[in-house]
């Protein structure tokens, strides 16, 4: 059985539009790094260091409950 990948969500905001997204981020030390980012509102790419490999998004914020 495939072990499940260990992520976090990292909160990004475009430079561009301002508009917030989530990143879902596999931490790995060695793999730290720029990152391009292509914003799904305006777009336009950016880089942003992040602590590992991206493995989905950027996607919509999520909002808190409660």
């Amino acid at each position: 059985m495939a072990e499940r990948l260990k992520t976090e969500t990292i909160p990004v905001k475009c430079p561009h539009c301002g508009k917030e997204h989530d990143l879902e981020v596999a931490p790995k030390p060695d793999k730290m790094g720029d990152y391009s980012i292509e914003c799904p509102e305006c777009k336009k790419p950016w880089l942003k260091q992040l602590p590992g490999e991206i493995v989905s998004g950027p996607m919509p914020k999520k909002q808190k409950s409660g």
